[in-house]
């Protein structure tokens, strides 16, 4: 899970990479689901490999309580297992190789 606020232009454009990332890895795309919570209500919608969801009354960031954005948590079933800041698309390795 992904936390961006699209009001940040950088952070635009890390949604795009990891798209990007996701469409030309095939196996990356087959071990990760990436959804992206946009705390920004009025953001742009992205479309692709990731799913895509706006925070708009804020009960994503209550109940997961990302650090600054934008910011990475992993999970393992319904565990988080890693949490870190992210910039760039490759981070998201991390949750292959964490757990």
């Amino acid at each position: 899970m992904v936390f961006i606020d699209s009001a940040d232009v950088k952070q635009q454009s890390l949604v795009i990479d990891i798209n990007q990332t996701l469409y030309y890895s095939a196996t990356l795309s087959s071990q990760l689901k990436v959804t992206v919570i946009d705390v920004n209500p009025n953001g742009r919608a992205f479309n692709g490999a990731v799913d895509y969801s706006f925070d708009s009354t804020g009960e994503w960031v209550a109940k997961y309580r990302p650090g600054g954005l934008p910011y990475l948590i992993c999970f393992q079933g319904d565990k988080a297992i890693h949490k870190q800041g992210l910039y760039q698309a490759s981070g998201i390795r991390e949750c292959t190789t964490k757990g």
